[in-house]
């Protein structure tokens, strides 16, 4: 019995399935470290994340531009939960008849240590015509009566801060005061407002705003008007136009974007008129909703790929543990499984020196420049191992196909997963026809 089991511990077969079982151990604890390196990319990714909303921030944040609206305050009578009958002051809200919006971008690239955010200075022109109902058109009910001599128009701005000079504004031909907007209007919290002292049943009114905004990483209006016209320009290469509606036309160059949205209250569901609900203004939800504009898009970041990158991690280290295993298997070298343990580690790291260059040099350097010299390291080292230079240098030159093969899928984002399956199955083709007439029960004598 004993002499049964010492020939079968002896046997061939037996040695090769120990060392599968003892590379497959290999194979599972680099998953560690490879976990380990992408909870590190996310670490990076976030903080650098935290460092561009600080700065766009200070900027003046990601602009949200609400309106225009007249605001109408009118007292109504109102019953108590206890049956009392109140008088209370509230506001009518009157959309614009036509509005048209014209917006130069002016980006900049600002920098914090390794980190860089898009940033903004938008110059805003806006023509505004009104024409305000009859006191029997308004939606209000008990309306005891109508202030028109307080009427006001108001621009919600969701970063006033990023106000970088006194806008310019003109009511009806006439230069207005401009004040600052004391009710949230949309998603805006705060704004600018002007006095319409003329404002009368059925009168109309023009006015014209300049606003110089200041912001960061997108900018977006909600054109609040019967009919309303949104004209973007920039010299910003890459755009990204996102909202509620995509531009009715843009035009894309290297140098820069043009961008043209018509839009109508009957298409964003908007009421031409209507009572605010509370001083907040959290019942109009449409106000909140109906975004058009654009965000100063950046392709796909260095930590973005390089987490793609770690994704096929175990197949980079299972790649060349196959590599030199067939190696022992089709000729006389014997590798033992600390060797197997240096090349895994060795690409392993590979990851490392990818994430820390290209927070430096830019994802393309930083991959090439971690890929030679991975290479260089796990060719040199089999070198000292087997007894012949080109097999070193095939084991190397597939090394050098993993990363062209890896660099392939990652610059095409819309092909990644095809590309990865194809390799993937190639390979395994390529495995299962080199090894088709190998005994593995006796692997020495095939």
């Amino acid at each position: 019995m004993e002499q049964t089991e010492q020939r079968i511990a002896r046997s061939p077969g037996f040695k090769t399935g120990l060392k599968l079982a003892v590379l497959l151990g290999l194979l599972l604890v680099f998953i560690v470290p490879l976990s380990m390196i992408g909870s590190l990319v996310d670490e990076r990714e976030q903080r650098q994340r935290a460092t561009q909303e600080e700065l766009i921030s200070l900027q003046g944040g990601r602009q949200v531009v609400t309106g225009p609206l007249m605001l109408v305050p009118v007292t109504v009578t109102v019953v108590s939960d206890q049956g009392i009958l109140r008088e209370q002051i509230r506001e009518v809200a009157i959309l614009p008849e036509s509005l048209a919006t014209r917006v130069r971008l002016t980006p900049e690239i600002l920098t914090r240590g390794i980190y860089e955010v898009p940033v903004y200075q938008a110059s805003v022109e806006m023509d505004i015509e009104f024409s305000l109902p009859q006191e029997s058109a308004l939606p209000v009910d008990r309306l005891v009566r109508v202030h028109w001599g307080e009427a006001r128009v108001a621009i919600g701005i969701q970063g006033v801060s990023g106000l970088r000079t006194q806008p310019v504004v003109a009511v009806d031909g006439r230069a207005a005061a401009v004040a600052s907007g004391n009710r949230q209007i949309g998603s805006a919290r705060s704004g600018i407002a002007m006095a319409v002292s003329q404002a009368a049943p059925g009168s109309a009114h023009t006015a014209t705003v300049a606003l110089a905004l200041g912001g960061g990483g997108s900018i977006h209006f909600v054109p609040t008007a019967v009919r309303s016209s949104l004209t973007m320009t920039s010299p910003w290469p890459s755009p990204s136009f996102s909202g509620e509606m995509l531009p009715s036309s843009r035009s894309l160059t290297d140098d820069g974007f043009e961008s043209h949205w018509e839009t109508t209250s009957l298409g964003m569901g908007m009421p031409e008129a209507w009572l605010a609900t509370d001083s907040s203004g959290s019942g109009e939800h449409w106000l909140h909703a109906n975004r058009i504009g654009v965000e100063l898009f950046r392709p796909v970041g260095h930590y973005q790929r390089t987490t793609r990158s770690v994704k096929y991690g175990i197949l980079f280290v299972l790649l060349p543990m196959v590599a030199l295993f067939l190696l022992e298997v089709f000729t006389s070298v014997r590798i033992h499984p600390i060797q197997y343990l240096m090349v895994a580690a060795a690409k392993t790291v590979f990851y490392l020196l990818l994430l820390s260059l290209s927070e430096q040099i830019g994802f393309t350097t930083a991959y090439w420049s971690a890929a030679a010299v991975t290479i260089i390291l796990v060719t040199g080292y089999l070198s000292g191992l087997v007894a012949r230079r080109g097999q070193a240098l095939l084991v190397g030159g597939m090394v050098a196909t993993e990363y062209l093969f890896l660099f392939t899928a990652l610059q095409s984002e819309d092909y990644a997963l095809l590309i990865g399956s194809l390799g993937l199955f190639v390979l395994l083709a390529v495995v299962m026809i080199a090894t088709r007439k190998i005994n593995w029960y006796a692997p020495g004598r095939s």
